[in-house]
């Protein structure tokens, strides 16, 4: 068994890129209600990211799938 000393950092980079992407979110969402007034085109604009992000990765998954990834 090796003795090798823990990279903490690496080990919280997760961590840490997710909760920057929750503030990011938080923030945005709250942005766009507060310019807008109006919670029903935050939903609006929700639905339409997630589907882009679906269809984005039905894409990539294809192109990975199908040519080498060298």
């Amino acid at each position: 068994m090796s003795t090798k000393k823990i990279n903490v950092p690496l080990l919280l980079a997760p961590f840490i890129s997710r909760m920057g992407d929750a503030l990011y979110l938080f923030g945005l969402n709250w942005f766009v209600v507060q310019a807008t007034g109006n919670a029903a085109l935050l939903g609006i604009i929700q639905a339409v990211g997630g589907v882009v992000l679906f269809l984005g990765d039905l894409f990539c998954g294809v192109v990975v799938d199908n040519f080498n990834r060298k």
